[in-house]
């Protein structure tokens, strides 16, 4: 990725390693607490599903040889598998609907309108 372009491909790019990377980043608390809380209540299939979705994401920010198309459908494979196992967990209360909402507006945002 250069410094500077102008194509609608480099913003993409520009979105997707931002989005990746402040997530690795700002995501590493909530994740550490929720596995600590979840695991003092008993609940081990949150902590399983999120120490699974966070090695994902840092899978997804380190592995240098992934392309630009496989990073995304790997992002947009770890928000569906979040969303349906808080639908699965929580049910109709959870948060599980609202990460079903987003994978269809990252796609579109990351790859193209058809895709979303």
């Amino acid at each position: 990725m250069s410094a500077s372009c102008s194509s609608m491909r480099c913003a993409q790019e520009k979105i997707l390693y931002g989005v990746l990377g402040v997530g690795a980043v700002v995501l590493l608390f909530p994740y550490l607490l929720g596995v600590v809380l979840a695991g003092q209540i008993g609940l081990w299939s949150v902590v399983v599903i999120d120490s699974l979705a966070y090695l994902w994401l840092l899978f997804l920010v380190c592995y240098r040889p992934l392309s630009y198309r496989a990073r995304v459908y790997g992002l947009l494979f770890l928000i569906e598998f979040l969303a349906l196992s808080l639908l699965a967990i929580t049910g109709n209360q959870g948060a599980g609907w609202l990460w079903l909402f987003l994978a269809p507006v990252l796609a579109t945002l990351l790859l193209d309108s058809r895709n979303g």
